[in-house]
């Protein structure tokens, strides 16, 4: 395995923290949570009571001086934050909109919050970031709807001892389209 900067990201709920840890320890890589990192280096907005926005500018600055070593960076605004050079692999995590309906549902989520975290689910939004800014070569997607983080990282460290490893696209549409209460959360 030779990536300097592996990329953990996903939607919310998808398990991104969880797995992220199990497999920085199972590698030997340090890990840089998104999130904590921005925290850590006051680069939130607050914008309304349950809402903070991530200063991109700030998180990116940051990071240039952080990774020095073989590195895991996790967070579902990843494309965001990195530059097309500093990242060698991104896993993208994704997950049924219907299992992330409970999950949401057991964190409490706004409505609002749900909907949204939901439609950039089904149309694979992160994913699409992620190509967009760093090529298919170095995307792959992974659904972790029915896998426990174990089995996950198992699966990823296979994806990244091997050169070739299949590319997949994760498509919910038809999910949304039979199901009545996954239409009812989004519209």
């Amino acid at each position: 395995m030779d990536y300097k900067t592996i990329g953990i990201s996903g939607n919310p709920g998808t398990g991104k923290k969880t797995i992220a840890k199990l497999l920085a320890n199972r590698i030997n890589y340090e890990l840089i949570i998104l999130n904590d990192f921005a925290k850590e280096n006051n680069a939130l907005k607050h914008i309304s009571k349950n809402t903070e926005v991530v200063d991109e500018e700030v998180v990116r600055k940051k990071l240039k001086n952080r990774i020095v070593k073989k590195t895991i960076l996790a967070g579902h605004f990843l494309a965001d934050v990195i530059d097309q050079d500093n990242i060698d692999i991104i896993i993208v995590l994704r997950c049924s909109p219907k299992e992330l309906i409970k999950r949401y549902t057991e964190r409490k989520y706004e409505k609002n919050k749900i909907k949204n975290n939901l439609i950039t689910e089904l149309i694979g939004l992160i994913a699409y970031e992620c190509i967009e800014k760093f090529g298919k070569k170095k995307i792959f997607e992974l659904n972790t709807t029915d896998i426990d983080p174990e089995e996950t990282v198992k699966i990823i460290k296979s994806i990244l001892d091997s050169k070739e490893h299949k590319k997949n696209n994760i498509d919910w549409t038809s999910e949304y389209i039979n199901d009545e209460n996954l239409r009812k959360y989004i519209i």
